[in-house]
């Protein structure tokens, strides 16, 4: 099962992927505690938080969650950097303060994970961020922002994006088949 939940000012996506009773959550945007809330509410068990890149409007509710829970946060090796400047870059475009990074982090290693009922997949998918990362569940892809259901594509003006890796990241988003949920809006099925 997917649950959507639409949060903070930049209305982020963060899904929450189960079953059973075993959770994942993908992207938890900066409402950490809502999100420990509303899995307690539906006696869900969270296993990992996943970031599809690290933008803080995708991972600024990452500690909070992460210390209720106990539950660490995967996140690609080549977007440390970016976590690492949460707090900074959360403050100038929110006013508001993240708190310190999540201490129980794991680096993405492998392109396979598994918990308890919940098998993932993880794609890379440069370009927005140098580490953004895909995660297959099921025939759902979860991509961050690479490509948006109104057609357009994630933002490649920061001096660490690339160009030409998202056009591949938007080639491989286009091939999927299957739905694409995206960073933000509604998901959807390519042709």
């Amino acid at each position: 099962m997917i649950e959507r939940l639409v949060l903070g000012p930049l209305q982020t996506n963060c899904y929450i992927l189960y079953k059973n009773n075993s959770a994942i959550v993908v992207d938890p945007a900066d409402e950490g505690d809502y999100i420990a809330q509303y899995l307690a509410d539906r006696e869900l068990e969270l296993y990992a938080i996943f970031a599809t890149h690290g933008h803080h409007d995708h991972i600024a509710g990452a500690t909070a969650l992460s210390l209720i829970t106990n539950t660490p946060l995967y996140i690609a090796k080549e977007d440390v950097p970016l976590l690492n400047r949460l707090q900074q870059t959360h403050k100038h475009f929110t006013g508001l303060n993240p708190g310190p990074n999540p201490k129980d982090i794991v680096l993405i290693d492998r392109k396979e994970f598994v918990f308890p009922d919940l098998k993932i997949e993880v794609v890379s998918l440069p370009g927005h961020t140098p580490g953004g990362v895909g995660i297959i569940f099921e025939d759902n892809l979860f991509s961050g922002d690479i490509l948006f259901a109104d057609g357009r594509a994630g933002e490649t003006s920061h001096s660490y994006s690339s160009p030409i890796k998202m056009a591949e990241s938007i080639h491989f988003v286009k091939d999927f088949k299957g739905r694409v949920y995206p960073g933000h809006g509604d998901y959807f099925l390519l042709p």
